[in-house]
């Protein structure tokens, strides 16, 4: 620190005491003002939030929804409570009680089916009716309801999507229409109807599951709700006992999460000013914010204890505190800013936002440090006893023996260490191209959540928690009802239909081979296509004259566009990616060059967000190396010095990166942000730690003694540091969020790898390569 910005920080350290009441009004009415922008903050758990605007997937969803409304459906799973068939006269008047009750109460409803109300089509004298199993009746007669039943379990597009081939399950279907612009969660208030319909005692009857995305939003939007709250409290309970433990004082433990919890709630007022929503991010941002900026309250504290504690008055050891520490603060809440911000190039708007609001929270927590510390220690005794502290007085104990030892070892072995590390870091490297990815949102949540069972459960009975729209596009009005098109789609459906990964299928092919098939008095052999594009024309203008309603959904209003829902059970990564390949590779085959061919829906999200996370894994840690280097060489003055500052920090990313892949550790949505986090948040530390070692060296003129000197004055505060964030974070593996767990486990493990770094490699590298310049007699 020169001369000229010491005065500067001690200057603004006395304004500081000297306006403490102007100071502390100005945090009164920050506070106030955040905790009022944060008023109208709502969750959005959706899978497409994660997506920017001119994302191809989002523009391949978008399009789909021109023509066609929504992707998102609701899917209810029903059998007796006490077991048994579905088809009993009490079961069936309490499904279709509850299907219409779904029908009336639902919000933003397009279709509602069920065995009971799905399309049947028979042959009557001079064309077809629509038959619809129990949407008049239901049969008290056992012989009637058995043969329903029988026709309900021979009809192909029933069986697996309206009831179970045992006939022990039933599933009910919500399609949603088309939200309206600017309705606040509207997929939370959906999911929210179907659970309060449920929750009638007349319901307690039935065993039932939901999934879909409606209800996994309101869902992560309920655990959100519980989990941001309870893991922050978690952290500042653990952060308290660190702090009682080290200080041994009320207010020295107290001040630093008054600055934490304060900057938390600017935090979230600044994401209402921007107009943000909350996404499943949030849930960890507290504790991130707390382990990130306990530390510049906590060395305002500790400089200025030690110089009160040596006899200089109140208030000038409060100046004096703040001229010492100010610069390394701003430094560190730069560099982790920095981290943070570098989330800017990530192809995802969650992580974009993040870039904005994470460093808005850092530099909040350094501005509170210096509003509110200075005016809490400036009251009280003004000339304490005298209480002088230096290590030559002090015992010994056995952290000067074991960073005594450290400090020997790295003096006779700088070579050695550093080849260590290489190999070690070479492991780490090799291992990080085996990272997988996986988007599938069933595994971001654990076995014990309800969500994750009722996804498991409908999987297993039924197989369609997800979907994949297959979307055709022949660019020509009526080019759908052209019988040559509708064999080659019928070509593509059959092989989509025989992958395993595929639970069923639904397009306009069921209308048409329904009505053939009625038009010849319900004989099989002609349950397929029309003969001719005239026949095809006719039998679907026939169906909807009959009363059918199912057209509109996979057929768009002009007829140049045909839509084939593939239902699939909740896919991981690799499979969604090559289901969708699958799918793409046979169109090409089946389907004539002059129609478009693409793909939408949540398996198809779910692989554009894998290469997404890809792509901001390396952007993000990219731009926080470059970012976090130059800002280390202007602060270190030296363009040498600030490049061998780096080592030490790349360290543990690597050995993170390198242990998911070692492990088979899958990256998620969650865990991409650990890189330029680790990297951000470990830098500051190593600032510290070269501070300290290069002010050492200038006043010996020895490497040797420098490091030592280093070690063992800066081994208690990096030790300290590093357990206060491993045991902060770690507050994150009592979340139920899978990606939340792996983060708090692999904060601990990164942290103590970059303090191994820190106290072994840099001074290696600094004896190797003398970066302070040449050595004084």
């Amino acid at each position: 620190m020169t001369e000229r910005s010491y005065a500067f920080f001690s200057s603004l350290g006395e304004l500081l005491v000297k306006r403490r009441w102007i100071c502390f009004l100005l945090v009164i009415v920050l506070s106030a003002s955040a905790v009022f922008l944060s008023q109208g903050l709502k969750f959005n758990g959706s899978l497409k939030v994660w997506f920017v605007e001119d994302d191809p997937a989002m523009q391949r969803l978008d399009d789909f929804k021109r023509e066609f409304g929504n992707d998102h459906f609701v899917y209810l799973l029903a059998e007796p409570a006490e077991g048994g068939d579905v088809f009993t006269p009490d079961t069936v008047n309490l499904l279709r009680d509850l299907a219409n009750e779904l029908e009336a109460e639902v919000p933003y409803l397009k279709d509602m089916n069920w065995v009971g109300n799905a399309e049947t089509v028979d042959s009557m004298v001079g064309g077809i009716k629509i038959v619809r199993l129990f949407d008049e009746d239901v049969p008290e007669d056992g012989g009637e309801m058995l043969e329903r039943r029988g026709r309900a379990l021979a009809e192909e597009d029933f069986v697996g999507r309206f009831i179970s081939s045992g006939g022990d399950v039933a599933g009910i279907l919500l399609e949603m229409d088309a939200y309206p612009e600017g309705a606040a969660n509207p997929e939370s208030m959906v999911a929210y109807k179907v659970y309060s319909v449920l929750k009638k005692d007349k319901y307690s009857k039935l065993k039932t599951w939901v999934v879909g995305e409606p209800a996994f939003m309101f869902n992560y939007n309920v655990l959100a709700g519980k989990e941001t709250p309870m893991l922050f409290g978690l952290c500042i309970l653990v952060q308290l006992i660190l702090l009682a433990l080290l200080t041994r004082s009320f207010r020295s433990s107290v001040a630093p999460l008054l600055v934490v919890v304060l900057s938390v709630i600017w935090t979230f007022g600044l994401i209402g000013l921007i107009g943000f929503d909350l996404n499943l991010l949030i849930i960890g941002l507290p504790v991130i914010l707390v382990c990130v900026g306990i530390g510049d309250a906590v060395h305002v504290i500790v400089a200025f204890n030690s110089e009160y504690r040596a006899g200089v008055p109140r208030k000038e050891a409060l100046k004096n505190a703040v001229a010492k520490v100010a610069l390394p603060c701003l430094l560190t809440s730069a560099t982790t800013a920095a981290g943070f911000f570098s989330f800017i190039t990530a192809p995802m708007e969650p992580f974009r936002e993040m870039a904005l609001y994470v460093p808005g929270g850092v530099f909040a927590a350094l501005i509170l440090t210096f509003l509110l510390v200075p005016f809490i220690f400036s009251f009280g005794r003004e000339h304490p006893r005298k209480m002088v502290e230096n290590i030559a007085e002090r015992k010994s104990d056995v952290f000067d023996k074991v960073f005594g030892k450290i400090a020997d070892l790295v003096l006779s072995a700088p070579k050695k260490i550093s080849v260590l590390f290489s190999i070690v870091a070479l492991m780490g490297l090799i291992g990080a191209f085996y990272v997988q990815i996986e988007t599938n949102n069933t595994h971001l949540l654990t076995k014990e959540v309800l969500m994750r069972q009722a996804i498991e459960h409908v999987d297993s009975s039924m197989g369609g928690s997800m979907a994949i729209e297959v979307i055709l596009d022949t660019n020509t009005p009526d080019g759908v009802k052209k019988v040559e098109f509708l064999k080659h789609m019928q070509e593509l459906e059959n092989i989509i239909e025989q992958n395993p990964l595929v639970a069923d299928t639904t397009s306009v092919l069921d209308a048409l081979r329904k009505v053939r098939r009625a038009m010849h008095g319900g004989d099989e052999a002609y349950y397929a296509l029309p003969e001719n594009d005239k026949a095809a024309s006719e039998y679907l203008f026939l169906y909807e004259m009959s009363g059918g309603d199912q057209l509109d959904k996979m057929l768009s209003f002009d007829g140049s566009v045909a839509r084939i829902n593939v239902r699939t059970s909740a896919l991981g990564t690799r499979e969604a990616r090559q289901l969708r390949e699958e799918i793409l590779a046979e169109a090409a085959k089946f389907i004539p060059e002059n129609v478009k061919v693409e793909t939408t829906g949540s398996v198809d999200l779910s692989v554009a967000l894998t290469d997404n996370i890809a792509l901001g894994q390396n952007t993000s840690f990219a731009m926080a190396f470059v970012a976090i280097t130059l800002m280390m060489i202007l602060s270190m003055r030296s363009i040498k010095v600030g490049i061998l500052s780096m080592v030490p920090n790349v360290f543990p990313v690597l050995m993170v990166m390198g242990l998911l892949g070692a492990a088979g550790i899958f990256m998620d949505t969650v865990v991409m942000s650990v890189s330029a986090m680790i990297i951000g948040v470990a830098v500051d530390d190593t600032v510290h730690f070269f501070i300290r070692l290069r002010r050492e060296f200038e006043a010996s003129g020895k490497y040797e003694s420098a490091v030592r000197a280093t070690i063992m004055g800066a081994g208690r505060p990096l030790l300290f540091t590093t357990l206060a964030l491993s045991l902060g974070f770690a507050t994150l593996m009592f979340s139920v969020m899978t990606g939340w767990i792996k983060v708090g486990a692999l904060a601990g493990y990164a942290f103590s790898c970059a303090l191994l770094a820190d106290l072994f490699l840099a001074p290696a590298l600094v004896l190797i390569f003398k970066p302070f310049g040449p050595e004084k007699e």
